[in-house]
């Protein structure tokens, strides 16, 4: 059995009508005629069609490789917004109590409030700090200089850990446990001046 392609039995087609003396000229053969010339522009029809199909799949391609091009540009630009997100100055929750004043606030976040007008002052010292999820983590609260730590409280959705008074850097420290999800640890030392 012999395949031909489509352009070779156009090509066959337009030799055998193109001949005279290669078909008879009775009507029935007319009719065979013009069903070969219907055929032969079909053929030229799909032949264009095929070629407008190749210049679109060119097109499309160039298309696909311009995507992933922006795709790692998108991506170069998403790991540089991460680092900056990861120097920028923690906004901190917490406020000061009643009869206190904010005395400072450390780029992480920690806020320290003190009262002021009085022999023993007390500062109160807030920080919030993130926790990614399954990750146990230990963060510090550190009183002023020349404060002496007294205590301290921390808070935590997946539950504290523990919880330590270090008197000799004044910092109370806690950790949290392991959680499958993020959430903020709030962490506070209380601490006193005789200044």
């Amino acid at each position: 059995m012999k395949i031909f392609s489509v352009t070779g039995l156009a090509l066959g087609l337009c030799l055998v009508a193109a001949s005279a003396w290669a078909l008879p000229q009775g009507k029935p053969f007319q009719e065979l005629q013009a069903s070969i010339d219907t055929l032969a522009g079909e053929v030229a029809d799909s032949e264009a069609r095929i070629t407008q199909l190749e210049d679109t799949l060119a097109l499309l391609s160039d298309d696909v490789v311009k995507n992933a091009d922006a795709i790692a540009a998108i991506e170069d630009e998403l790991a540089i917004l991460n680092d900056l997100i990861e120097q920028k100055q923690a906004i901190f929750s917490g406020a000061c109590p009643a009869g206190f004043a904010l005395n400072y606030v450390d780029p992480d976040g920690v806020i320290s409030c003190v009262t002021a007008g009085q022999s023993v002052q007390r500062e109160v010292i807030y920080g919030s700090f993130y926790v990614s999820p399954n990750r146990a983590q230990v963060k510090k609260i550190t009183c002023s200089p020349g404060n002496v730590l007294v205590g301290g409280t921390a808070d935590y959705a997946g539950g504290i850990r523990g919880t330590a008074k270090d008197y000799w850097t004044e910092t109370y420290k806690a950790v949290n446990n392991p959680a499958p999800f993020a959430a903020y640890m709030n962490v506070t030392a209380m601490c006193i001046s005789t200044d």
